[in-house]
Parts: C-alpha cells; sequence; structure tokens
C-alpha cells in the first residue's frame, strides 16, 4: 500500500507548483491524471518520477499498483489534498508527475517521419 501524504506535505506542494508553467519549467516536470493518460505514457516511454492518488484511484486503476511494483514512489491522498493538485473539473483519482522532456528543433525534426507539433494545448480530449 502507498504511503499516505497530508495536504500540507511538501510534495503536495511541489505537485500544485506544477499547475502553472513556472513551476513546470523550475521542476523541469509535469502532471497528467487519469488511467487512460497514464497507460499512454508508459507506452511512450515518459519518465514517470511518482503518482498520486486516492484510495479509489489506487483500487480501480491496475497500472497504479504496477508502477508501485517496478519502485515509482506512490503516495495516497485523501480527496480534498488531491483537489488541490488536480487541475480538472471532476478529478480522476490518478496523477501522475512525469519529467519534462525538452529538445531543440534541429533535434526534433532531425528524426526520419511525422513531427506533430502541439501549442497552448490545454485538454486533448
Amino acid at each position: 500500500m502507498p504511503q499516505t501524504l497530508g495536504a500540507h506535505n511538501a510534495r503536495i506542494a511541489a505537485v500544485a507548483d506544477l499547475l502553472d508553467k513556472r513551476g513546470r519549467d523550475e521542476q523541469r516536470a509535469f502532471a497528467f491524471e487519469g488511467a487512460t493518460l497514464l497507460e499512454e505514457a508508459r507506452r511512450s516511454h515518459v519518465v514517470i518520477r511518482a503518482l498520486f492518488v486516492t484510495a479509489a484511484g489506487y483500487e480501480a486503476t491496475p497500472a497504479v499498483r504496477d508502477l508501485e511494483a517496478d519502485g515509482i514512489p506512490t503516495h495516497l491522498v485523501g480527496d480534498r489534498t488531491f483537489a488541490k493538485i488536480s487541475d480538472v473539473e471532476t478529478p480522476t483519482g490518478v496523477l501522475a508527475v512525469g519529467d519534462a522532456q525538452f529538445a531543440s528543433l534541429e533535434e526534433l525534426f532531425a528524426q526520419p517521419g511525422i513531427v506533430p507539433v502541439l501549442a497552448d494545448l490545454s485538454d486533448p480530449s
């Protein structure tokens, strides 16, 4: 079972800082929510630093337990605490922090194949 964190834990404050660009730039990380995005991140080889989940999210998402078994730090938080780190209207109970991967345009376009470019994307659904 994951370690339980309270609302005033420094890790919660650090994740909440990822809600704005400055925090993401300083930590070179980003947060994303939901089982679907977590599976996509795993398939895309995103480096996942930590998971923050509610009890319901932990039970309902096998990928969370798999990543925890692989050594990814997994933290249990209450619903109110989760709401502090979530930026979605209806929180999913599963939030991951991943490494931001930066590359220059030259590096991106040097790779074979199509390079999708997205700007100011806030909700891909």
